[in-house]
């Protein structure tokens, strides 16, 4: 049995966070979602991921803080971590 590759999946808006899950699931990925920040470190003990989808344009710039926690080692994450900015904040 090969074991399935996991993907952490980190937004405030669940309904774009169900439709990543659903598409990742079909591909035969294993997915979590969290809603905010604080639970990226909570899980990144129970769930172990391989990549991070993360939204850093959380409320209240978790999203900016797990991101910052993440890249400094902190969280002992040796999984991929590609991510993008956009200059433009929503409204």
């Amino acid at each position: 049995m090969v074991n399935k590759q996991k993907i952490l999946i980190v937004d405030d808006d669940n309904n774009i966070a169900e439709l990543i899950s659903l598409y990742l699931t079909k591909e035969c990925f294993e997915t979590m979602i969290v809603n905010d920040g604080e639970s990226v470190m909570l899980s990144m003990e129970t769930f172990s991921p391989n990549l991070i989808l993360l939204d850093i344009m959380l409320p209240g710039n978790f999203g900016g803080d797990a991101l910052a926690a993440l890249l400094s080692g902190e969280e002992n994450f040796s999984g991929k971590l590609p991510y993008t900015y956009s200059k433009h904040a929503h409204a």
